[in-house]
């Protein structure tokens, strides 16, 4: 009986998967009380990721202290630079890390912490519903540092979407509006009433005569409204008066019949009658001779 051996042949991937979980691959050194004072510091992720860099490029290279830049934690945070710059402010604003002209080192001594209102309020505006480390050390939500960053990440992006998208909307309602609305043309303004009753009369017109016109025409909701109208007037009534009648006369009559107007009588229908007359007087002027009555008509006399 021959013993056979079974050859195992693993990939790359798998390998290098079993290669990154044996600690030969190297470990930070963590003091434990440490570790346990900063799971229950009131940070926010960014400083808990600031903190922990520098931890690993101080004491876990056994180093009290170095000289670390701002680009270097970016890069393994992947944090801007410039809000590197910020967190480490506020990381000692709150003495958990010290500076040493152009070193930094990790306070040790966690009793010094200062998480005070006046100090942690510039590097504590956590958003609503937003965890802090200390809850998730807590235990209150079981999501992981990269999970709850990835969360972060996602309300984010939903919310800028949301808020394009609400923009973008406006945009094309106001786009809309102008474009059907008409354009405005500026309210013109009121011209001043004109007073027919101050306007200069010719010295054969009367002002109470004149007077008593505009004020009928008020009554009868058709009042003077212009300087051509009263120009027309008095053009009028002058003819009439070169024709034998009198303003007073011409507007009287308006009144009396209800008119808008002036009118200059007419004398056509008088004319007729008179010539009637003349007609009627020329027939008994002639002479017609004996009239001869018919024998018929003689016998019904």
């Amino acid at each position: 009986m021959t013993n056979v051996s079974y050859a195992c042949f693993k990939s790359k991937d798998e390998e290098q998967r079993v290669l990154m979980t044996r600690s030969d691959t190297g470990f930070t050194k963590w003091d434990n009380e440490l570790k346990e004072a900063l799971l229950r510091a009131p940070l926010t992720f960014r400083q808990y990721k600031v903190f922990d860099a520098i931890h690993r490029l101080t004491i876990g290279w056994n180093k009290q202290c170095a000289h670390i830049e701002n680009t270097r934690i970016a890069k393994m945070t992947a944090i801007h630079h410039t809000h590197v710059s910020k967190v480490r402010k506020e990381l000692e604003n709150m003495n958990m890390i010290f500076k040493h002209n152009n070193e930094v080192s990790i306070n040790q001594n966690y009793h010094d912490w200062s998480f005070n209102k006046s100090l942690a309020e510039p590097a504590h505006k956590i958003k609503p519903n937003q965890l802090t480390i200390t809850e998730l050390a807590n235990g209150c939500q079981s999501y992981t540092l990269a999970e709850t960053a990835n969360m972060s990440l996602a309300k984010l992006a939903n919310e800028s979407l949301a808020e394009s998208a609400k923009h973008k909307r406006k945009e094309r309602q106001e786009r809309h509006i102008l474009k059907y609305k008409p354009p405005q043309t500026p309210p013109l303004a009121k011209s001043k009433s004109f007073d027919p009753s101050s306007v200069e009369l010719p010295d054969w017109l009367p002002k109470p005569i004149w007077d008593s016109w505009v004020q009928y025409r008020k009554e009868i909701s058709k009042p003077i409204k212009s300087q051509m109208t009263v120009t027309q007037a008095i053009k009028r009534l002058g003819q009439c008066r070169n024709n034998g009648h009198q303003p007073e006369e011409i507007i009287n009559t308006s009144i009396a019949n209800g008119w808008q107007g002036l009118f200059e009588p007419q004398k056509a229908a008088r004319t007729q009658q008179a010539k009637l007359h003349s007609v009627t007087d020329g027939f008994a002027d002639k002479d017609y001779g004996i009239t001869q009555i018919p024998d018929w008509a003689r016998a019904c006399l």
